[in-house]
């Protein structure tokens, strides 16, 4: 049922249990208890001249170590039937305090598996673990500060290169030959 709550907004109840399953403040404000399924349409979220923020809380006691904090869920309709297509996790590793994104993408086995791992450390910069292979482009841009420690793959004739842009002096900069191949 709906309980009006004057000039402050409105509420929907469940009669049975006699709980809010949607509040509407007099500001705008909505408040969802429970699921939410959006059937046939999309979900768009604007805010005027400013980044829209979208929070997923979890909310409680404080997390253990090796706790699932969230997952993002991709599904596709195939052969008539719903199916995870890849997902995206955040759990918290060894320490309570640090985390792990998972990043996972189906494979040719049809299973989701674990393609990228940002890991959270204790002491340094976070850590990225790639399960499979990593391709790398032709980057053709002049060695420079701003690609300190970029490889590179070029061919050139009957030759091809890996190379890391690497610094050389106090401020200069090159592509140095990391190996070269033959054919």
């Amino acid at each position: 049922y709906l309980e009006i709550l004057g000039y402050d907004g409105f509420k929907f109840r469940n009669s049975q249990f006699n709980t809010v399953s949607l509040t509407i403040e007099d500001n705008s404000d909505a408040t969802f208890a429970g699921d939410i399924t959006v059937n046939g349409g999309d979900i768009t979220i604007a805010k005027q001249n400013d980044a829209p923020t979208l929070t997923l809380l979890h909310d409680g006691t404080n997390p253990a170590t090796n706790d699932l904090l969230f997952k993002m869920q991709f599904q596709s309709d195939y052969d008539g039937a719903h199916q995870n297509w890849g997902k995206i996790e955040l759990d918290t590793n060894a320490s309570a305090v640090r985390t792990n994104m998972d990043f996972y993408v189906k494979s040719t086995s049809g299973s989701e598996q674990l393609a990228l791992r940002l890991e959270g450390q204790g002491s340094a910069v976070p850590n990225a673990i790639f399960e499979g292979s990593i391709k790398m482009g032709t980057d053709t841009a002049t060695a420079a500060a701003g690609n300190a420690g970029t490889l590179r793959y070029r061919t050139s004739g009957n030759n091809s290169y890996v190379d890391m842009c690497m610094q050389t002096g106090a401020s200069t900069y090159e592509w140095i030959n990391i190996v070269q191949n033959n054919w």
